[in-house]
């Protein structure tokens, strides 16, 4: 809560746009609501889910995505 996650989520965005990246995908735990709801203001979509084992368990991660360059709409494109 102290702004921590804002300049470290800039840093990365700034780097991956330095490097020529003209999106970013990420995943997030499914039951994570704080962190989904960060990645949706910072600009990001839902883009579908990822499942994988954690020991003995299945997990569901939502996989989100973004463009860094400016764009008309920040539609998920197809993969």
């Amino acid at each position: 809560g102290g702004g921590v996650a804002h300049a470290l989520m800039d840093e990365v965005l700034v780097t991956a746009m330095e490097t020529g990246a003209d999106s970013m995908w990420l995943d997030v735990w499914e039951h994570n609501p704080r962190a989904i709801a960060f990645y949706g203001k910072r600009g990001f979509v839902d883009a579908g889910t990822s499942t994988f084992e954690l020991g003995d368990e299945k997990q569901t991660d939502r996989i989100m995505w973004r463009f860094l360059q400016l764009a008309p709409t920040n539609q998920v494109p197809s993969r």
